[in-house]
């Protein structure tokens, strides 16, 4: 932060002070936007972008084996493309980026919608495999090895890394007036005086609500672009509603938002989120506010009421079961191809084989035995 500092100021050839404003307002500012960009990532620390460049990542990953095993077994620095070939290999990227298609429509909050998305890997890993076997192999041309690795590092290293057209933290703060010249009480001052307290179920005051209204209104100044193709539908629809007044089809809106965040970015229990979220509702008829106006964003006031819940619980995918039945699946496919290589006269990829066993043999063990 200190350094996107530095950076704004160098851009902006304002004075610090000006720039920036005080120590202590530029600390208030960034502390305050910490809680809006925490209510954006699941459990995991993630959004539904981060789980979709982790998807573009393993993608990228599997072009090193390709390249350096296909030349073992060619014999060549050069890889035969052929139209069943190229044709599975994107089709087999493409299944794996959709492994993490569940996780980012999760953490986007549609809970609901993240399991069928499995069938999104179903189909390419079948469709897959039909190229592989079924298109012809009519040799198109050739593929450098080194050309297949060179590509594949540089797609893994552009994805760990920051993208450069991002703005920084800083001059988003400072956009929303959150430091600088524009840094203050804003209009409706004593909105920023509610406690810790006041914010949850059963004690929204005014400083409460003035809190998530600020917090709100800052949300989608942050919204990754990324993100709203996951995300973008529920927010226009929530702000058009709002836009109406205060029609029951705003706050249902607001109250179905704010359900999905809890299990799925959350990971909430489905029964309890029903809970909270009825309690909300109750709140929200007691006091005829709308529910923005009295809690602020679906998506923030979400991120407070889960931090206060002792349990979570997340997919199924993410449970010890599926991890024991993927380890298992994993070992066992091994030990079929290392055999078979071993039976073959192939000791190279025999040996490959013993060596992925000893690697993740002892923690698919484990995971047996519990």
């Amino acid at each position: 932060m200190i350094e996107e500092a530095r950076a704004h100021h160098a851009d902006s050839g304002q004075d610090p002070w000006e720039a920036l404003g005080s120590p202590d307002d530029f600390a208030s500012g960034v502390a305050d936007a910490y809680p809006v960009e925490l209510s954006r990532r699941d459990t995991q620390g993630k959004t539904p972008r981060d789980h979709m460049r982790d998807g573009l990542f393993v993608a990228a990953f599997l072009g090193l084996p390709v390249a350096v095993f296909g030349g073992v077994v060619v014999g060549s620095w050069t890889l035969p493309v052929t139209v069943a070939g190229l044709t599975g290999s994107v089709l087999a990227a493409l299944a794996a980026v959709s492994t993490q298609v569940p996780g980012a429509v999760r953490a986007a909050g549609r809970p609901r919608l993240a399991p069928w998305t499995f069938a999104i890997f179903a189909v390419l890993v079948i469709a897959a495999a039909t190229a592989f076997t079924g298109l012809p192999r009519t040799r198109v041309g050739e593929l450098p090895v080194l050309a297949l690795l060179a590509v594949s590092l540089g797609a893994m290293w552009l994805l760990t890394r920051e993208p450069s057209g991002r703005r920084s933290d800083v001059d988003q703060l400072a956009d929303d007036g959150r430091i600088g010249g524009k840094l203050g009480v804003p209009d409706g001052g004593d909105r920023l005086s509610g406690n810790a307290g006041d914010q949850l179920l059963g004690g929204a005051g005014d400083g409460g609500a003035g809190d998530r209204s600020l917090e709100g209104a800052s949300e989608q100044g942050v919204e990754g672009a990324g993100d709203q193709f996951l995300e973008g539908a529920d927010d226009q629809r929530l702000e058009g509603a709002g836009r109406q007044g205060f029609g029951a089809e705003g706050a249902e809106a607001w109250f179905s938002r704010l359900r999905a965040l809890l299990v799925g970015r959350f990971d909430v229990p489905p029964r309890r989120a029903d809970e909270l979220v009825e309690q909300a509702r109750a709140h929200v008829a007691a006091s005829g506010a709308r529910p923005r106006d009295e809690f602020g964003s679906p998506a923030g006031y979400a991120r407070e009421l889960a931090e206060a819940e002792p349990a979570r619980q997340g997919p199924w995918w993410r449970g010890d079961t599926a991890e024991l039945v993927i380890s298992v699946v994993i070992t066992g496919w091994i030990v079929v191809i290392s055999v078979d290589a071993a039976v073959n006269g192939q000791w190279w990829l025999a040996a490959l084989g013993v060596l992925c066993l000893l690697g993740i043999g002892p923690q698919a063990w484990r995971r047996v035995r519990k």
